[in-house]
């Protein structure tokens, strides 16, 4: 459970990229109990903080801080900022993802070395996120993001701003002069999205 999902303002800036509630912590913690059972080669995940939270509580045994039993989604990095009208324009930012990487967040993974911090990779992919249609579903800058869950590979996010919030910002205009639906509105960009979700899944 998220905070967008209980709260009638979950279109405004004060939950841009809403993050889980307390209940929503509890549920992924009675999820690992069950998840520690599965076997895992790796953890797909969108970059949307309740995800990442999600991912890092469901499989605690699998991620780089075992040690840390906070499960607190809100944790910040006192240098980020979730301040919508600060967010970086298309272009700037821009860390490409180099193919080929065994760099998982500051880790480097090696399936036959036991001592890995990071049992296995948690990678998070812009293309496995959820329909974009209200800030709660724009996601805060890559700096901040890797600050926060250093034990994940963003690599495959090239832009450090949110490209799919400031795709459909350029066409239906910003938060307050649209209030209405947007990629939900859009069944072609949503049909090639997932097509390039599953692409990676299949590569």
């Amino acid at each position: 459970e998220g905070t967008h999902n209980i709260s009638p303002d979950h279109k405004t800036p004060a939950h841009l990229d809403a993050t889980l509630t307390p209940r929503g912590v509890d549920q992924c913690r009675q999820l690992s109990r069950y998840a520690k059972n599965l076997e895992v080669d790796a953890v797909l995940v969108s970059p949307m903080t309740r995800c990442l939270e999600t991912a890092r509580l469901s499989f605690p045994h699998l991620y780089g801080d075992q040690d840390d039993d906070r499960g607190d989604c809100n944790r910040e990095d006192k240098n980020a900022t979730n301040n919508y009208d600060s967010y970086p324009s298309l272009g700037e930012n821009n860390n490409q993802h180099k193919s080929g990487s065994t760099n998982y967040g500051d880790n480097h993974f090696d399936r036959n070395n036991n001592t890995n911090e990071l049992k296995i990779p948690f990678i998070a992919h812009e293309e496995w996120r959820e329909t974009v249609n209200y800030l709660c579903d724009s996601r805060r800058p890559l700096t901040a993001l890797r600050s926060l869950y250093p034990c994940v590979d963003f690599s495959p996010c090239i832009h450090d701003h949110d490209p799919l919030w400031e795709k459909y910002q350029q066409i239906h205009g910003c938060h307050e002069t649209h209030t209405k639906l947007r990629e939900s509105n859009d069944p072609q960009g949503l049909l090639e999205r997932a097509h390039r979700a599953w692409k990676v899944v299949l590569e």
